[in-house]
């Protein structure tokens, strides 16, 4: 596996090259946001449009799907309220269980300030 500041120097130089490619090839890449911009607005007016139907689509190229969805929402103080116990006392018992996750991982551009 790769050290930390070796995979970093390598994603640094692997995004160097496509930013230097997409500046070579700007008017393609120009091209291409635009149909990908058309793309993503045909799509969300799609959604809507299906939303609003409720019904699905099939025009034998592509198909849409309604698939309706529910969420069960439980409000911890109120339960703990109702169970007379409070968060540790629940977690102590079992009732309420903490997972770890696994941890969120950003990776960004460092602002540069400008040099006078």
């Amino acid at each position: 596996m790769a050290t930390p500041d070796g995979a970093l120097q390598k994603y640094s130089n692997v995004k160097d090259e496509l930013n230097n490619h997409i500046n070579q090839n700007k008017s393609i890449f120009d091209a291409h946001e635009k149909i990908v911009m058309k793309l993503i607005d045909a799509e969300n007016e799609l959604r809507d449009a299906v939303a609003e139907s409720g019904q699905g689509l099939n025009d034998g190229l592509n198909i849409v799907t309604v698939t309706p969805q529910t969420q069960t929402v439980y409000d911890e103080e109120k339960i703990l309220s109702a169970l007379r116990v409070s968060k540790e006392g629940a977690i102590a018992a079992g009732l309420i269980q903490i997972n770890q996750r696994p941890p969120r991982i950003t990776i960004g551009i460092v602002k540069q300030t400008p040099q006078a």
